[in-house]
This record gives C-alpha cells, sequence and structure tokens, in this order.
C-alpha cells in the first residue's frame, strides 16, 4: 500500500515528501547532476499540482521543467534529497522567491505597519511602486496580467487611501506613504 505524499507550504518553502520513496531508476547523484529520467510517472497528483502553478508541463517532464521555470524567474534552484542507500523518503523544496516572503517586507520599506484596511493584492501593487516608482499604468496592469482599466482603479483605490501619492505630474514618480 503506498503510503501518501505530504505537501507542506512553509513560510519560506513547498516541500513535497513522497514517503514511498523515489523511482528505483533514479538516483541522488543523478539529481545532483541535473539528469533525471524516470522510468515511471508515479505522482501523477502532485505533478498536477505543479502544473497548475506552472512548474511543470506534463508527464516525465516535470523536474528538467521546474528547474528551468525557477532558473528564468530568478528564484533559487529546487532542492531534491533521498536517504540513500535506504530510499525510504523523497523530499522536493521549491524556495520561496525572496521578493515574496513576508508582508513585513513591506511594512518595514515605508517606516511600519500600512493598517489592516488594505487587500493582498493593494499590498502587491504597492511593492511594484516600491521597487519602480515611475512605473506606468501600463507596466503595472502587464506586472500583474491584468486589463489598464484595472490597474487604474487599483491605483484610484490606493491614492483615496493616501497610501499612494503622484508626485510631479506626468513626469514624475510615485510616492508610497504610510
Amino acid at each position: 500500500m503506498q503510503d501518501p505524499i505530504e505537501v507542506r507550504v512553509l513560510p519560506n518553502s513547498i516541500e513535497i515528501i513522497s514517503n514511498n520513496g523515489v523511482d528505483p531508476s533514479l538516483k541522488q547523484s543523478d539529481f545532483d547532476k541535473g539528469i533525471i529520467r524516470a522510468r515511471s510517472y508515479r505522482n501523477r497528483r502532485i505533478g498536477e499540482f505543479l502544473k497548475e502553478l506552472n512548474l511543470t508541463e506534463g508527464r516525465g517532464t516535470g523536474i528538467p521543467t521546474m528547474k528551468r521555470v525557477l532558473r528564468e524567474n530568478g528564484s533559487a534552484k529546487p532542492k531534491f534529497d533521498a536517504d540513500e542507500p535506504e530510499r525510504r523518503y523523497f523530499i522536493s523544496e521549491i524556495l520561496i522567491h525572496s521578493e515574496f516572503i513576508e508582508d513585513e517586507k513591506l511594512d518595514n520599506k515605508i517606516g511600519g505597519p500600512i493598517g489592516g484596511n488594505l487587500t493582498d493584492r493593494q499590498k502587491e501593487v504597492l511593492e511594484f511602486f516600491l521597487i519602480d516608482n515611475k512605473l506606468t499604468k501600463r507596466k503595472l496592469a502587464n506586472k500583474l496580467n491584468i486589463n489598464i482599466s484595472a490597474a487604474q482603479a487599483h491605483i484610484d483605490n490606493l491614492k483615496e487611501k493616501g497610501v499612494l501619492v503622484r508626485v510631479g505630474g506626468t513626469r514624475g514618480y510615485w510616492e508610497v506613504k504610510n
């Protein structure tokens, strides 16, 4: 009987633990070299989960695709661990990109907590303005994968709440207020 797969979402990472161990055809040294060719597809549910996160494409491409996508977005390499030689478990660890760790990052940048009146999306918008204070609504829309009018609505709401201020007109910049 197969033990279930565990998925742990931690503050700094996502761990996927297979208590059944590693496919016998795979060796830890192969993972270390980046050569992964599984002979069987064992974790369909995990594969679908990672596919929804755009970290895999399909059967047999999971780990190489995951490594490529994480490299392209500036994330750390995934970590893989099996208890050699027993091979009783297999752990895949995906570290959270440093820009997405804790809302405290945003709070610290603007000199204190911004209050409970902002949504997670509004905090995300403010982070983009903290990174680039000359960000246009068109670029913001592209970053958020929304249309320009929705980006403008976010900007307007943040201006109404007094946490985002335009300084200097069209050639000016955005200032994030506490």
